[in-house]
């Protein structure tokens, strides 16, 4: 499993009181990895594999007044406070190379590329409604490029 989320927020007046405006993307995935290892010489491997699973993408657009009373909290919004909730679950293949070579038993470092390609959008307003219209771009589909070091504890 594994996600992301972007959050961006604006101060704005409207009618002489501050409000802040605010607009938060989030997806996160889960699934399974398949990889096959080529080791062309001691200590480095080469790794091709592909992920499927299924994810999550949420899109959030809200707006309230920078301070607010507990008594002005109710179940409905107004024109000035509002939160809208656009959101989807999906399927996803995603095809992966990964390099990595053992320095030691114990540290091995690792590059990988890989790409996320997205299907089955199925969208929701305010986890009621069913929302038409959602532009093809608005996706999970990406480019992720990982480089990192493990470090072991055990060597079985």
């Amino acid at each position: 499993s594994y996600g992301g989320k972007l959050d961006v927020t604006k101060d704005t007046l409207i009618s002489s009181k501050n409000y802040k405006k605010a607009l938060e993307y989030s997806t996160g995935f889960t699934g399974l990895n398949i990889d096959y290892g080529i080791v062309p010489f001691k200590s480095f491997a080469i790794k091709p594999g592909v992920g499927i699973g299924w994810g999550s993408l949420e899109l959030e657009t809200y707006q309230t007044e920078n301070n607010f009373d507990w008594d002005g909290f109710k179940s409905q919004s107004d024109q000035n406070n509002f939160i809208n909730r656009a959101e989807s679950s999906f399927i996803f293949v995603k095809p992966n190379i990964s390099f990595e070579y053992a320095l030691t038993n114990y540290l091995l470092i690792r590059a990988n590329a890989s790409y996320a390609m997205t299907f089955g959008y199925d969208w929701k307003y305010n986890n009621t409604a069913t929302l038409n219209n959602v532009p093809d771009d608005l996706n999970s589909n990406g480019m992720q490029i990982q480089i990192g070091v493990f470090v072991g504890l055990f060597n079985f």
